[in-house]
Protein backbone atom coordinates (compact mmCIF):
# COMPACT_ATOMS: atom_id res chain seq x y z
CA UNK A 1 0.00 0.00 0.00
CA UNK A 2 1.52 3.18 -0.87
CA UNK A 3 1.58 5.86 1.89
CA UNK A 4 0.19 9.71 0.85
CA UNK A 5 0.77 13.34 2.91
CA UNK A 6 -1.80 15.44 2.76
CA UNK A 7 -0.33 18.65 3.76
CA UNK A 8 -3.44 21.37 3.92
CA UNK A 9 -4.80 23.64 6.53
CA UNK A 10 -8.65 23.17 5.39
CA UNK A 11 -9.20 20.16 7.91
CA UNK A 12 -13.23 19.57 6.06
CA UNK A 13 -11.16 19.53 2.37
CA UNK A 14 -8.44 16.81 4.18
CA UNK A 15 -11.07 14.89 5.36
CA UNK A 16 -12.38 14.60 2.08
CA UNK A 17 -9.30 13.64 0.63
CA UNK A 18 -8.15 11.67 3.50
CA UNK A 19 -11.16 9.92 2.79
CA UNK A 20 -10.81 9.25 -1.26
CA UNK A 21 -7.74 8.14 -0.78
CA UNK A 22 -8.35 5.46 1.66
CA UNK A 23 -11.35 4.00 -0.19
CA UNK A 24 -8.93 3.26 -3.36
CA UNK A 25 -6.30 1.74 -1.25
CA UNK A 26 -4.09 4.49 -0.13
CA UNK A 27 -2.41 4.91 3.52
CA UNK A 28 -2.66 8.17 4.58
CA UNK A 29 -0.84 10.96 6.97
CA UNK A 30 -1.93 14.31 7.51
CA UNK A 31 -0.43 17.68 7.92
CA UNK A 32 -2.43 20.80 8.40
CA UNK A 33 0.79 23.14 7.69
CA UNK A 34 4.45 22.86 6.15
CA UNK A 35 6.30 22.93 9.27
CA UNK A 36 4.08 20.05 10.71
CA UNK A 37 4.44 18.15 7.63
CA UNK A 38 8.60 18.53 7.47
CA UNK A 39 8.30 16.50 10.71
CA UNK A 40 6.23 14.05 9.76
CA UNK A 41 8.85 13.27 7.12
CA UNK A 42 11.72 13.41 9.03
CA UNK A 43 10.48 10.51 10.94
CA UNK A 44 8.66 8.51 8.33
CA UNK A 45 8.46 9.08 4.60
CA UNK A 46 6.09 9.21 2.22
CA UNK A 47 5.62 7.98 -1.23
CA UNK A 48 3.94 11.02 -2.14
CA UNK A 49 3.01 14.42 -0.80
CA UNK A 50 0.07 16.06 -1.81
CA UNK A 51 -0.12 20.01 -0.55
CA UNK A 52 -1.80 22.81 -0.64
CA UNK A 53 -0.34 26.26 -1.71
CA UNK A 54 -1.90 28.72 0.63
CA UNK A 55 -0.79 27.60 4.53
CA UNK A 56 0.24 29.30 7.88
CA UNK A 57 3.65 28.51 8.88
CA UNK A 58 5.37 27.24 6.24
CA UNK A 59 3.33 27.21 2.95
CA UNK A 60 2.83 24.72 0.18
CA UNK A 61 5.60 26.46 -2.38
CA UNK A 62 8.34 26.89 0.76
CA UNK A 63 7.53 23.22 1.61
CA UNK A 64 8.03 22.20 -1.81
CA UNK A 65 11.21 23.93 -2.14
CA UNK A 66 12.79 22.71 1.26
CA UNK A 67 11.61 18.72 -0.43
CA UNK A 68 13.37 19.07 -3.21
CA UNK A 69 16.42 20.42 -1.82
CA UNK A 70 17.12 17.93 0.44
CA UNK A 71 18.54 15.13 -1.27
CA UNK A 72 17.16 12.75 1.05
CA UNK A 73 13.70 13.78 -0.07
CA UNK A 74 14.20 15.32 -3.32
CA UNK A 75 12.88 12.12 -4.82
CA UNK A 76 9.30 12.09 -3.43
CA UNK A 77 6.84 13.27 -5.98
CA UNK A 78 5.33 16.05 -4.75
CA UNK A 79 1.78 17.61 -6.02
CA UNK A 80 1.12 20.89 -5.57
CA UNK A 81 -3.07 21.72 -4.97
CA UNK A 82 -3.76 25.51 -6.25
CA UNK A 83 -6.79 27.68 -6.93
CA UNK A 84 -4.46 30.18 -8.15
CA UNK A 85 -4.77 31.80 -11.31
CA UNK A 86 -1.07 32.93 -12.04
CA UNK A 87 1.48 30.44 -13.04
CA UNK A 88 3.37 28.68 -10.37
CA UNK A 89 6.51 27.93 -13.04
CA UNK A 90 9.04 28.99 -10.43
CA UNK A 91 7.69 26.25 -7.74
CA UNK A 92 9.91 23.14 -7.90
CA UNK A 93 7.04 20.95 -8.18
CA UNK A 94 6.59 17.42 -9.81
CA UNK A 95 2.97 18.21 -10.70
CA UNK A 96 0.50 21.34 -10.29
CA UNK A 97 -3.36 19.94 -9.58
CA UNK A 98 -6.04 22.91 -9.99
CA UNK A 99 -8.93 22.99 -7.16
CA UNK A 100 -11.25 22.00 -6.68
CA UNK A 101 -9.03 18.33 -7.33
CA UNK A 102 -11.22 16.27 -9.08
CA UNK A 103 -10.82 12.67 -7.85
CA UNK A 104 -10.38 11.42 -11.41
CA UNK A 105 -7.06 13.75 -12.00
CA UNK A 106 -5.62 13.00 -8.53
CA UNK A 107 -5.58 9.38 -9.14
CA UNK A 108 -4.42 9.17 -12.77
CA UNK A 109 -1.67 11.78 -11.50
CA UNK A 110 -0.52 10.02 -8.38
CA UNK A 111 -0.31 6.49 -11.14
CA UNK A 112 1.68 8.27 -13.02
CA UNK A 113 3.92 9.18 -11.00
CA UNK A 114 3.69 6.04 -8.60
CA UNK A 115 3.80 3.49 -11.34
CA UNK A 116 5.98 5.46 -14.25
CA UNK A 117 8.05 8.58 -12.34
CA UNK A 118 8.47 11.72 -14.84
CA UNK A 119 6.74 15.15 -14.40
CA UNK A 120 3.15 15.99 -15.90
CA UNK A 121 3.57 20.07 -14.63
CA UNK A 122 -0.70 20.91 -14.49
CA UNK A 123 -3.57 18.57 -14.43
Amino acid sequence: MKTVLIVDDERDAVDVLSLMLEMNSFEVMVAYDGAQATGMIETRRPDLILSDFMMPELDGAALCERMKSDPDTAHIPFILMTAAIKPLDEIPADSVIKKPVELGVLLDTFAYFLQRGGTARYA
